[in-house]
């Protein structure tokens, strides 16, 4: 059971109302409705404006039952969310639980960066005596946590086999630019170049290839990254009629893609590492060119 206040009416407390297909949202907090998850009412053969008995654990821990008509029925397209949805208005749940007007048995705290969630519940921690207990969500929904962690962590998996790829790559190229330009290099040591200039040079090299590349890599990126930032890909074609979903927690459709600053500038700064990593060999190779022996070579 939920507990729903239709005095606030803001993005998050809507967000289910959203999928609302049959009836509307409450009037007011000691409403007599009741709104279902579109499964839940098949199963329970319950129809707009018909009556439905609910159970529930007052604050004393006795068992209370109350009686609602229904006045909503919600179709999100995930399984479990449609099979056990039921919204009841706050202030009736209050009244049968024994509630005051403000008492709670849990209050969800809403942030703009989910990342913060630990920080944030370590100073509602220090605002609040030992009844109360502050979780975060990844606490409350371990499921869909570690679910989320194993996608990040094979993301970065991925990532790291395309970093050692592009490092190949930078690696390839310069050595083997390096060995074809062994007379030129010859004759530069042996006109007055130090070695430790021809191997910064190489060096200089390699960074010049990773900020070339993550310009080019930039500008081939921006549009279709702006597109899918913007627009998304709408997954609900491929799904059907139904919804994914994710431990009991439903997902939209629409995905859209989105990098965190942070994780810009550590991609930024991984790629120049690899790439300068990768030119260090060619370059000490480059250094070593004994002056006579290259100057041979035809």
């Amino acid at each position: 059971f939920i507990a729903y206040d239709p005095a606030v009416e803001d993005e998050k407390s809507l967000s289910v109302l959203d999928a609302l297909v049959e009836g509307a949202p409450f009037k007011k907090a000691d409403d007599k409705g009741i709104i279902l998850g579109e499964v839940l009412a098949e199963n329970l053969g319950a129809r707009m404006g018909g009556k439905v008995v609910y159970t529930l654990t007052d604050s004393q821990g006795e068992i209370v039952s109350g009686l609602g008509r229904v006045s909503g029925i919600v179709r999100t397209g995930a399984p479990s969310v449609d099979g056990a949805l039921a919204l009841l208005p706050l202030g009736t749940m209050q009244k049968l639980l024994g509630y005051e007007r403000d008492e709670a048995t849990g209050l969800a705290v809403f942030i703009d960066d989910q990342r913060r969630s630990a920080q944030v519940a370590e100073a509602l921690r220090l605002k609040v005596d030992d009844s109360v207990a502050v979780l975060t969500w990844s606490e409350v929904q371990p499921d869909l946590a570690g679910f989320i962690a194993m996608k990040v962590n094979s993301t970065f998996v991925l990532e790291g086999i395309i970093l050692l790829l592009i490092a190949a790559g930078i690696f390839n190229t310069l050595l083997v630019s390096v060995m074809e330009r062994t007379r030129e290099l010859g004759v530069m040591i042996a006109v007055g170049f130090s070695p430790f200039r021809v191997f910064a040079m190489v060096v200089f090299e390699s960074l010049w290839l990773a900020l070339l590349g993550l310009l080019t890599g930039a500008a081939v990126t921006a549009g279709p990254y702006y597109y899918l930032h913007e627009r998304g890909i709408d997954f609900s074609a491929a799904l059907g009629e139904g919804q994914a979903e994710v431990a009991g927690v439903a997902v939209d459709s629409l995905v859209k893609v989105a990098i965190y600053p942070e994780s810009l500038l550590a991609i930024v700064g991984f790629v120049v590492l690899a790439t300068m990593l990768s030119g260090l060999y060619p370059a000490l190779r480059a250094g070593r060119v004994e002056p006579v022996e290259a100057i041979r070579l035809v």
